[in-house]
């Protein structure tokens, strides 16, 4: 049996690419580490569209695109890419796909593609691909801002943990009615557009690697939307495409237990300012020490290569008069915490031992755990 489908090239292209950050590639695709039908791509028609699926087992990207006809088949992602990757400007043109007992192996797949034609194996049965995760889910997050999300996201981001050996930080934790990371050395938290509430007994996590692709794939004047299951499998929707994801490991730390509850003193200061000073300091050093005395305050790092620079910052704010305090910081931990699109910033200072509250308005706060310098 012979079925064919034809879709817009540059559609085709755009869902490949988005799918090819998902499934394995290179050397980590011909590894044992993955199945062999996670190199292929499970295409179906559905309601005049091609539904295009890709798998690395943990995570499912569905992408689906306009088409003519009918086809259910798989391709080599790889293959696929190839032929459809235009060598200039995209011009409008078509791709046909046509199954020739493409549902076993030993089949074919033909793409004729810049009027070339292609003949593929096809190497992976359509009983053998995994099917969409089923189930019933619970709708978490409705039509929520890409823009507002994508924001959150990526301040959450800076501050995710990337330790193989502890999972449960390797994540966005969505947790009510905020967005928060941490990598044990500093903590971000960023107010959601709503309160989330989860039946699954544990945090609504998106792991590091979902996270990241929701930023690169939401346009900004998409919707997202989130459901989840009882089992804890997440399934994030935007534009014309799903994410399912796989449960993140561990429960996520309690994070109201980090965050300082008081505060000896606390000053404002401009955040652009802040920023520049801060960046110029990182090219002669990774750590900052802070002394604060009175109306006073100064920045120094000591590098045997660099010397010994010290600073001083000019404070729109003091909340204490004859404040004093000697702290060092991570210079990295700071820019990321103030990198938001407001004026001051509000540092809120304990003693030499305590971790440092940085808070932008009332949607953003950030933790940075002090260090010996």
């Amino acid at each position: 049996m012979t079925q064919k489908v034809t879709v817009d090239r540059g559609e085709l292209y755009s869902a490949l690419q988005k799918i090819t950050q998902v499934i394995p590639q290179g050397k980590a695709a011909r590894s044992d580490k993955y199945p062999e039908f996670t190199r292929y791509l499970h295409l179906r028609t559905d309601d005049g569209c091609l539904v295009i699926r890709g798998t690395d087992t943990a995570d499912t990207l569905v992408v689906r695109i306009k088409a003519e006809g009918e086809i259910e088949a798989c391709v080599l992602a790889t293959t696929l890419f190839a032929l459809v990757k235009p060598q200039g400007k995209l011009d409008g043109s078509t791709v046909e796909i046509e199954s020739v007992e493409g549902e076993k192996v030993g089949g074919s797949v033909r793409i004729v593609s810049d009027s070339i034609t292609t003949k593929v194996a096809t190497g992976v049965a359509l009983s053998e691909y995994p099917a969409v995760p089923g189930g019933r889910w619970k709708l978490l997050i409705q039509k929520w801002k890409a823009k507002d999300f994508k924001t959150i996201l990526t301040y959450a981001l800076l501050a995710a943990g990337r330790d193989e050996t502890r999972p449960a930080i390797n994540c966005v934790a969505l947790i009510e009615n905020r967005a928060v990371t941490t990598d044990g050395h500093r903590m971000h938290i960023a107010d959601l557009p709503g309160t989330i509430k989860s039946d699954a007994g544990s945090d609504v996590k998106l792991s590091n690697k979902v996270a990241l692709l929701c930023c690169k794939f939401l346009n900004d004047n998409d919707a997202v939307s989130i459901k989840q299951k009882k089992s804890g499998e997440i399934v994030v929707s935007g534009g014309n495409w799903e994410l399912y994801s796989d449960v993140v490991p561990e429960k996520f730390p309690v994070y109201s237990q980090v965050v300082p509850k008081g505060c000896d003193f606390e000053v404002d200061v401009d955040r652009k300012k802040l920023a520049t000073l801060l960046k110029k300091l990182s090219c002669l050093s990774n750590s900052v020490k802070v002394i604060l005395n009175g109306n006073q305050c100064r920045l120094i790092t000591e590098s045997r290569e660099f010397g010994n620079t010290e600073t001083e910052l000019l404070l729109d704010r003091i909340s204490v008069v004859g404040a004093h305090i000697v702290i060092g910081f991570n210079i990295r931990y700071l820019l990321d915490a103030i990198d938001l699109e407001f004026d001051t910033v509000t540092l809120r200072f304990g003693n030499a031992f305590d971790p440092l509250l940085i808070r932008a308005g009332e949607c953003r706060q950030a933790v940075v755990m002090p260090m010996r310098v």
